[in-house]
């Protein structure tokens, strides 16, 4: 340390170090300067020092030393304890900032989510629009693409003709469309041989400004179209020469005759013009409600930690064979049903609440129909555990044991096959309450389950061994293949949201993928009636259930991580066969 560094800490007036500091007046002080500052807090080095534990001290010599510090602070409102007190106070702010940081990255990281969900769906949407257009592209690229390579091999053809005619004294031959200069006409501007000269969108430009064939070839003679002397007809004997060239326009013909078979073009020339071509029609007004929809299915809401950190609780909702007004319901605890604690809420209805008919859609579950013919629906709140709406469904005939399926967004889809030979689909919104036909399909009957994938309706008919899908777009039916005997007569099914079928027979128990039914074989239970309802639930990323609930001792639970079943509620005595069971959640 230099002199002048030294002299900083020693006082101009007494020449003494200066060993105090003075927290009122934040000067440092030699002990003959405190008279100046009487009723002011000072401390003293060797305090300060002796104040500060150090670095290897346990974490209760710490904790006592603070305990110092707060009881110093206390009763002095400015001294170095402040300063270590103080530190502590800002350990604890940032410890809360940064608990807060991370839990608004996570509602951040949550909005993302969801938006990139509607990212994700609009791109799908933007390929399935684009389809048509992008597969006329492909064509046209292949097909234009044939005739171009045809050009350049009749181009060739004509400049050995050319050739040969100069050879001996006749006119040449000039290929031209049209109009145009001769041979020696070059007034088009020629493109620089790159490798973008090749690409078939500069090509589709060249077409665009040439007026004609002789036009075109000239902007693309030192390219596309550039010839070179052929070897082969350099012969002196004449007649070798005319082989030669009747020889090259037969190997032309074999190639292009085939390229064009085997493009599937019986005539690629002439039928451009009444190829389809597409115009896109906006639906503005619709597209602004769906903006509108978006803007308010979104809401930033200002939340309290406790609130953010409020957990869901899960709860199953069965009901039973008693017809009447009850509906029983009972919450679960890490996914799982412990007790059969049931509560009951209140209903009317003369009908039970069948296990195909029912489904969840937003904050609600709603049955249609019933066991018996019924033109009834009901709508259960699973906030106010209340059943808010009980009504006719006005324009569809009664229907028993529907089979019902959610698109998640407006429509709930009800296929109504028992009794009948055809099945009758009609489609129900929750926006207005409002129910419209939607299809009939032929040949098809007592469907079992439904469900809503990839923009199609599939339903589950054990009667016909088969699985019936609708596209909703266009309403086309079609078969999902099986194999023999998947979906037996005797047999519970449902599906996890995403394409995969799960299915319980008396003898077997499976899955496959609706869009590869490749049959994956899993464990098997005793326990089960058959024709009833299979509860899919995911009660976290990893862990998923099937429940089957029918009651009297016939309530289990499989375990599709452990493939293992085990029963549940063995005290429910009531009958819940063909009855309805749904597993909800609501936030607390």
């Amino acid at each position: 340390m230099d002199i002048d560094s030294i002299n900083k800490y020693i006082c101009n007036i007494h020449k003494k170090s200066l060993k105090l500091i003075c927290f009122n007046c934040n000067i440092l002080l030699c002990s003959r300067c405190t008279s100046k500052h009487a009723g002011h807090t000072l401390d003293h080095i060797d305090e300060i020092k002796g104040n500060v534990p150090h670095a290897n001290n346990d974490k209760e010599s710490c904790n006592q030393s603070n305990i110092k510090a707060s009881e110093s602070v206390a009763g002095d409102s400015s001294s170095f304890s402040n300063l270590r007190s103080g530190l502590e106070e800002i350990w604890k702010r940032i410890k809360v900032m940064a608990e807060r940081h991370t839990l608004l990255e996570s509602t951040e990281n949550e909005i993302s989510s969801h938006f990139q969900q509607l990212h994700e769906y609009l791109i799908v949407e933007e390929h399935k629009i684009k389809k048509p257009i992008v597969t006329d592209k492909e064509q046209l690229q292949q097909e234009l693409s044939i005739l171009i390579e045809e050009i350049k091999s009749l181009n060739k053809i004509f400049s050995n003709i050319r050739q040969l005619n100069h050879e001996s004294g006749r006119s040449s031959i000039t290929v031209s469309s049209g109009g145009g200069g001769g041979d020696g006409d070059d007034t088009f501007s020629k493109a620089e041989d790159t490798e973008e000269c090749y690409k078939l969108s500069n090509i589709i430009q060249s077409l665009q400004r040439s007026a004609t064939l002789y036009e075109f070839i000239q902007r693309n003679s030192d390219t596309l179209f550039y010839t070179f002397q052929d070897n082969e007809i350099s012969s002196s004997d004449s007649s070798i020469n005319d082989c030669v060239l009747l020889d090259s326009i037969i190997k032309h013909n074999e190639k292009f005759q085939t390229l064009k078979h085997t493009s599937g073009s019986n005539a690629i020339v002439g039928r451009d013009n009444n190829s389809t071509l597409y115009k896109i029609r906006v639906n503005t007004p619709n597209i602004l409600q769906i903006k509108q929809k978006i803007q308010n299915s979104f809401t930033l809401v200002p939340v309290n930690k406790a609130q953010l950190n409020q957990k869901k609780r899960t709860f199953l909702l069965s009901t039973e064979r008693k017809k009447g007004n009850k509906l029983y319901f009972t919450e679960m605890t890490n996914g799982r049903v412990t007790e059969s604690n049931f509560k009951a809420a209140d209903y009317n209805s003369a009908d039970i609440w069948a296990y195909n008919s029912t489904v969840l859609a937003g904050d609600h579950i709603y049955c249609f129909g019933g066991d018996s013919k019924s033109n009834k629906y009901l709508r259960f709140c699973i906030h106010t555990k209340t059943v808010d709406l009980n009504e006719e469904m006005k324009g569809i005939e009664n229907c028993s044991y529907p089979a019902v399926c959610y698109d998640n967004q407006e429509y709930i889809y009800i296929v109504d096959g028992n009794w009948k030979s055809d099945s009758t689909i009609t489609r129900y919104s929750i926006e207005t309450n409002k129910f419209e036909l939607f299809a009939i399909v032929e040949k098809t009957t007592y469907p079992h389950i439904a469900f809503y994938y990839n923009d199609c309706i599939y339903t589950v008919l054990p009667s016909k061994n088969r699985i019936m899908k609708v596209n909703v777009a266009n309403k086309t039916v079609s078969d999902v293949q099986l194999q023999s005997d998947t979906i037996p007569i005797r047999s519970s099914s449902c599906t996890d949201g995403n394409g995969t079928v799960y299915v319980l027979t008396p003898h077997r128990f499976y899955r496959f993928h609706i869009d590869k039914p490749v049959i994956q074989e899993l464990k098997q239970t005793k326990n089960m009636d058959f024709n009833n309802q299979l509860i899919y639930h995911q009660a976290s990323p990893l862990e998923t259930f099937i429940y089957s609930i029918q009651g009297n001792g016939h309530n289990s639970v499989y375990s599709i991580e452990n493939d293992s079943w085990e029963q549940v509620l063995p005290d429910d005595t009531s009958n819940r066969t063909n009855c309805a069971s749904i597993i909800y959640s609501i936030s607390d």
